[in-house]
C-alpha cells in the first residue's frame, strides 16, 4: 500500500510555506509533469493523530509545545505528513524538525 505525504517547506518570506502532497519515489527518479524535492534527513519529533485532527496537533506543537532539553524546532527544515490512510478518521504522523542547540 503507497504511503502519501505533505511537506511544508519553507520559504524566503516567513509567513508562508510551500506545501507538496506526494508520494516517495526512488532518489533521482523523474516522473513527468510532477515536481521532486529532496527533503534533508535529521532528528524530528513525531505526533501521531488523525486526519481530522492535524489542526490540534499543530496548535499544540505551534502554540506552546516545549521541545526536549537541548533541542529546538528548526524552520530551515520541512515539517512532513506522513498518511496511512483516507478520511477523517485516517492516520496520520506529524513529523516536526529538531536541532540540537547549547544552553
Amino acid at each position: 500500500r503507497p504511503v502519501y505525504y505533505g511537506v511544508h517547506l519553507p520559504c524566503e518570506d516567513p509567513e508562508r510555506v510551500d506545501y507538496l502532497a506526494g508520494m516517495a519515489v526512488p532518489a533521482g527518479t523523474a516522473v513527468a509533469g510532477m515536481e521532486t524535492r529532496a527533503v534533508p534527513a535529521g532528528r524530528y519529533a513525531v505526533f501521531t493523530g488523525t486526519i481530522a485532527t492535524i489542526g490540534q496537533i499543530y496548535a499544540h506543537v505551534y502554540g506552546g509545545w516545549t521541545a526536549p532539553a537541548g533541542w529546538a524546532i528548526d524552520p530551515t527544515r520541512p515539517d512532513l505528513e506522513v498518511y496511512g490512510g483516507a478520511g477523517p478518521e485516517g492516520a496520520v504522523e506529524i513529523y516536526i524538525p529538531l536541532k540540537a542547540v547549547s544552553h
